[in-house]
């Protein structure tokens, strides 16, 4: 439920809480002066007539149809209730009775209740309370959908209790008989569905989400017959089958859903392997079982007897309030919500609010007449301003009243807000992600007197602990914390009892190891450190040393320590990655370096030659490489490489494939038998999936000869004198692949004006979309500029290539141009 939903219907709730908490204690206030009639009402009909009483002294029988309370007829959907219990004791009634077929009228003289009648309401009274009480402070301190279905049904039981008697006015009688439909159609469904949640949520809700819309849509059902037979819209015949079949239909479905819904709990309590969860609810079962039973019994006695009396149907009456008593226990006990301290807080707001009106209407009454004494005003003016003036006064005092209140109640929590503001303000010095973490569990350990605790690192498989206190060094190591824990943790971002993360665990059940984590730690409270991005971990506190609970007002302390931890553990996370990359691209400008010097630093001049060549690595360092060797002969060689790959590991490689190159090259080799050496070279080195594309050219400027081997490299570009293009082609396998690969050797004459063009798998494919530059533009570039000198060749190409925003691999382009 969003924050502005849940905001509206708490509201609602608390409108309802204290109107209906209002009419008990009306109502009890006057159970003395309540005509006693020794009789109840089903409905229209007499349900039941104590013996020696009013209406049996009177003549009533079991059966008897009201139609008439003094001569006003009583239709069916007001029912005679009402207007009997707003008489007076001693003042006679003519009633109008209709009994087998025959028209009967009776005067019935109402007594003083019996001490015992008002004793048995006042105690209705004092259970109905309870249990609006107890469902009330549960549902406004832990809001969720169980905690909502459990204060509908305390309001419920509150009203099976003790329903207070509404005005006899036509619209109040047809409103409380409404209510009392609802009553008894949705208890059940809401009955169901509360132990389908609780202790945990039952996997048939999750296999089955909308089941609960079909218990209310049965429960709607029900109370849409129990209204048609209240408005008499069927013949006699129709409507007394319908009578008896709602009558049955709600006995059956409300013994019916007792009994599962006691079914459900039960067979929860034996399924869950959770120690605390079952120290939880064992009380809670057993109030269940005690106040569920008996009236299952009398409801059932009933339906089968009607007419009959047991003495024993206040008792089960009565019993219903162990119910929410169960649960009231269970709450005090294990400390899941602050009682004592609501209670005091309820007090003394209440005696300030009353003090605050008495000053209030004082102050207007004074101010008035001291007005009215020195003005001529009117009368209504004078109030006006009188008012307008209380108001101004006592704007500034309300805002000052909450914290009075909580600092009364509270002292703790403001000595804790200083001591959270001095831890907080301490954090951006630490560093170290595990520093900060201890220095956060001490200051919890110290701001709450948390006697044991614990903290567990997320990301490791083993569930350990990384830091604890309180226990010795053998029960520290063995500390394990799953991700059946961990998990609801982090989902829900905010500290948690360990009851409510257990009922979160399906059947309840946890790995033994982890159960001998949480006993050893006396675990009462899971705190998530992280945030929405990072999960950083879970620290595990114990018991406090005063033995107290931990309030709602000590999980928003902890909520607000573990938020700055998170914070603070980020910001030291971010500063190391940042000094890591600051170091990461030191080291990378040094290999840039490296590399840059690795290569050729200018082209070896030869006579009718023009020779040279760029490198664009996508990244600082790349996997390209150029290269040119003069041999003694006074020839050239020249190569282009490419390692698979980018960055760091493909520069790395790249600097052994320069070695091995220049090893082979000394002699001045043919290149078919250089890529054959380097090739079982390489394949010697164990690198997976790193492969390299290699080209070798042998020039001999005399002859103008070109002699050139490749393997797998793109086929270099010649370009000739008269715009002619071909492609030099022969060529083998990756070097790396494959030691006795052979490489071809291939050989072409160079005339003046002719060049070739190098270049690596940077330029892209004459399919690729979206680059500035493919292998068909660089041939067409190569054509149109073949007239320029080579340098200028290569910086049109470059300046091409630049024009991409972001480059996808390392580029490297080697141009020879014959003179």
């Amino acid at each position: 439920m969003d924050a502005p939903r849940l905001r509206i219907v708490r509201f609602f709730s608390a409108l309802w809480v204290t109107a209906l908490a209002a009419a008990v204690i009306v109502e009890a206030s006057r159970l003395g002066s309540t005509p006693f009639l020794g009789m109840s009402e089903k409905g229209n009909e007499v349900g039941l007539v104590i013996e020696g009483g009013p209406a049996d002294r009177a003549g009533i029988r079991v059966g008897d149809r009201i139609i008439a309370i003094d001569g006003e007829r009583i239709p069916r959907r007001i029912g005679p209730a009402i207007a009997l219990r707003w008489g007076a004791p001693g003042e006679p009634m003519r009633l109008t009775v209709r009994r087998n077929g025959a028209i009967e009228r009776i005067a019935l003289v109402p007594e003083a209740p019996p001490r015992t009648e008002v004793l048995w309401g006042l105690a209705r009274a004092a259970a109905a309370l309870l249990a609006l009480f107890v469902g009330s402070v549960v549902w406004m301190r832990r809001s969720s959908t169980l905690t909502f279905v459990f204060f509908l049904i305390c309001s419920a039981f509150s009203l099976l209790l003790f329903f207070p008697h509404v005005p006899p006015a036509t619209p109040f009688a047809v409103a409380a008989n409404i209510g009392k439909m609802l009553l008894n159609a949705f208890l059940p469904a809401l009955f169901l569905h509360f132990f389908l949640l609780f202790p945990y949520e039952r996997m048939i809700l999750r296999k089955r989400p909308k089941l609960p819309h079909l218990l209310y849509l049965a429960a709607l059902v029900l109370f849409a017959l129990n209204l048609v037979h209240a408005l008499e819209l069927f013949a006699a015949p129709i409507d007394g089958i319908l009578s008896r079949a709602v009558s049955i239909s709600t006995v059956g479905l409300f013994a019916a859903s007792l009994l599962a819904s006691l079914g459900l709990f039960a067979r929860a309590f034996q399924r869950t392997k959770a120690r605390t969860i079952r120290r939880k609810i064992r009380v809670a079962l057993w109030g269940t079982a005690a106040g569920v039973l008996p009236s299952v019994a009398v409801l059932i006695y009933y339906s089968l007897f009607p007419g009959r009396t047991t003495s024993v149907d206040r008792l089960a009456v009565l019993a219903l309030v162990l119910v929410p008593a169960g649960f009231a226990y269970a709450i005090v006990k294990h400390g899941v919500f602050d009682i004592e301290r609501i209670v005091k807080r309820s007090l003394v707001i209440t005696s300030i609010t009353a003090t605050l009106i008495l000053v209030y209407f004082l102050s207007y009454f004074l101010l008035r007449a001291l007005l009215d004494s020195v003005t001529n005003l009117s009368e209504t003016l004078i109030s006006v301003l009188a008012f307008l003036f209380v108001i101004v006064l006592f704007s500034p005092i309300r805002s000052r009243i909450g914290d009075f209140i909580d600092r009364s109640i509270y002292p703790e929590r403001f000595a804790s807000r200083r001591r959270l503001q001095e831890f907080a303000r301490n954090l951006p010095q630490l560093s170290s992600e595990t520093e900060i973490v201890r220095v956060s569990l001490q200051s919890i350990a110290n701001v709450l007197g948390v006697e044991k605790g614990a903290y567990f690192p997320a990301g490791r498989p083993s569930g350990s602990a990384d830091y604890s206190w309180g226990l010795s060094r053998g029960a520290a190591e063995g500390l394990r914390l799953g991700s059946l824990l961990r998990d609801p943790i982090h989902r829900g971002e905010r500290s948690k009892l360990l009851e409510e993360v257990q009922a979160a665990v399906p059947y309840g059940y946890l790995p033994e190891e982890e159960e001998t984590t949480l006993e050893a730690l006396d675990a009462a409270v899971l705190l998530p450190i992280g945030t929405r991005e990072s999960r950083f971990g879970v620290a595990v506190l114990g018991g406090r040393l005063d033995g107290d609970p931990y309030s709602v007002s000590d999980l928003e302390i902890l909520d607000s320590l573990a938020s700055q931890t998170s914070l603070a553990m980020e910001n030291a996370r971010f500063h190391r990655e940042l000094e890591t990359k600051e170091a990461l691209a030191r080291e990378l400008i040094v290999a840039q370096t490296v590399q840059r010097q690795l290569l050729p630093q200018s082209a070896p001049s030869i006579p009718g030659v023009e020779l040279t060549a760029a490198m664009l690595p996508c990244y600082e360092v790349g996997g390209d490489y150029y290269d040119y060797v003069s041999t003694p002969q006074g020839r050239i060689l020249v190569a282009v490489g490419d390692v698979s790959g980018k960055g760091i590991p493909a520069a790395i490689l790249m600097a052994n494939v320069q070695a091995l190159f220049r090893a082979e090259a000394r002699d001045g080799v043919e290149p078919d038998r250089i890529l054959e050496a380097m090739n079982r070279r390489l394949c010697e080195i164990e690198r997976p999936e790193r492969f390299v594309s290699f080209f070798v050219a042998l020039l001999d400027p005399e002859r103008g000869e070109l002699r050139y081997s490749g393997a797998g490299h793109p086929p270099p570009l010649l370009v000739r004198f008269d715009g002619s293009l071909h492609h030099l082609d022969a060529a083998g396998l990756l070097l790396g692949i494959e030691p006795e690969a052979a490489y071809p050797l291939g050989v072409v004459r160079l005339r003046p004006g002719d060049l070739m063009l190098c270049y690596t798998d940077g330029i892209p494919d004459p399919y690729s979309n979206g680059f500035p530059i493919r292998e068909d533009h660089l041939e067409e570039m190569a054509r149109t500029l073949r007239h320029l000198p080579a340098e200028r060749l290569l910086d049109r190409i470059v300046e091409r290539i630049r024009e991409a925003e972001d480059l996808q691999d390392d580029t490297t382009i080697l141009i020879l141009k014959s003179g």
